[in-house]
C-alpha cells in the first residue's frame, strides 16, 4: 500500500483504522497506533509505502478504513490540526485477482455506513 502526498504542510501519520469483511459478511476491527510500528513524517510531495496483511476466516473479503494524520508545525498553535485520509473498500483475494466483496451487514454491527460502497 502506498500514498503520495499532496498536502501544503508537513505531517505526520498517528493511527491507523481498518474494517476487514470476509465473505460471510463478518466484521473485524483493527485499530492502533502508527502502520506495522511506523509514524511516517511527510513532507509535501512525500511518499510512503508499507506492506500489510489481513487474516480472514475466509480466501476473499474486503477492507477499508483510514489513516490519522496531524499537522506538524512550527508556529504556536491552541490546538494540534488533525485529519483522517480515507481508504476506499479494496477487494481482498489470495491471488491479486478480482473478487465480488462484501460490505457486512451495516444495521446490525453499526460498523460500516448503511450506503456503503
Amino acid at each position: 500500500m502506498g500514498t503520495l502526498y499532496r498536502g501544503t504542510e508537513t505531517v505526520q501519520m498517528l493511527t491507523r483504522h481498518w474494517i476487514f469483511v470476509d465473505t460471510h459478511g463478518k466484521v473485524d476491527e483493527v485499530k492502533g497506533p502508527g502502520a506495522r510500528g511506523n509514524t511516517p513524517i511527510l513532507a509535501p510531495g512525500g511518499r510512503w509505502e508499507y506492506e500489510s496483511g489481513s487474516q480472514l476466516a475466509t480466501e476473499t473479503g474486503s477492507m477499508r478504513g483510514s489513516f490519522q494524520f496531524e499537522a506538524l508545525t512550527d508556529e504556536a498553535v491552541s490546538q494540534p490540526r488533525s485529519f483522517s485520509a480515507h481508504v476506499a473498500r479494496l477487494g481482498l483475494s489470495p491471488d491479486g485477482q478480482a473478487v465480488q466483496t462484501p460490505c457486512g451487514d451495516p444495521a446490525r454491527l453499526g460498523l460500516v455506513p448503511t450506503t456503503s460502497v
